[in-house]
Order: structure tokens, then C-alpha cells, then sequence
């Protein structure tokens, strides 16, 4: 039986993650070269106002909170989620399902209207 509160939306895109964070650890990926950061890129599966859905190559452990950039295609926010449930999708993939945290207001409105443009 799921416990969702909230529609999802099929929303095919991609997240740029910077880092993620599991307890005290920081995962991050920086460029040998010019000591800059490299994002993780995640596929988007769906999205509701609560959460989104990804893809990934790895396993992420539920707790693990994200940062990230989601664009809707105009206007885009840096974002926290924390991921709820992992489990093996196919082959070398997981899916994920994430809830929004420490949103602020501005994000809550981003997200009611990307949303809204996704159900049309």
C-alpha cells in the first residue's frame, strides 16, 4: 500500500547535484585540474509538490539529503531533499524518492508552478 499524499507527474529531466550529505559525510566530485566541482547528474522520474523521483547509478541509504539545482526550463532553485526509500531499479541503476526540505517560500511557489506547468 503506498503512502502518498500528493500526485506525481511523469517528468522527464535531469538534476544537477553538487553534493549530498549522509550523517557527518560529504560526498562531492571536484575536477583534478582546476579544483572545481563537478555535479552528480540525476534523472528526474516524476515530481509532485512534495517530492521527486529519481534515477541514479548509486545507491543512496534513506536519510541522505541532497542539494541541487532544478531548473524548469526559465527560472531555476537550489533545493534540499532527503531521500525516503532507494531500492534496485535495473541493471546498474536505483531509483529513488525524495522529499523536499528547508524549503522557503520562494521555493514553494517555483515548485506550485512547475507543477501546474507539468499537469497541462
Amino acid at each position: 500500500m503506498e503512502n502518498r499524499k500528493r500526485d506525481r507527474y511523469h517528468y522527464n529531466e535531469r538534476i544537477l547535484c553538487f553534493s549530498y550529505k549522509f550523517d557527518k559525510y560529504i560526498f562531492e566530485r571536484e575536477s583534478d585540474d582546476y579544483n572545481i566541482k563537478i555535479p552528480f547528474l540525476f534523472n528526474i522520474q516524476n515530481i509532485s509538490y512534495s517530492g521527486i523521483a529519481i534515477e541514479t547509478t548509486e545507491y543512496l541509504r534513506e536519510r541522505t539529503v541532497l542539494n541541487f539545482r532544478l531548473s524548469d526550463g526559465v527560472e531555476g532553485r537550489n533545493l534540499k531533499a532527503e531521500v525516503k526509500w532507494c531500492k534496485k531499479s535495473f541493471g546498474v541503476h536505483y531509483l529513488s524518492g525524495l522529499k523536499f526540505i528547508e524549503l522557503t517560500e520562494k521555493d514553494v511557489v517555483f515548485l506550485f508552478k512547475l507543477v501546474q506547468k507539468i499537469k497541462r
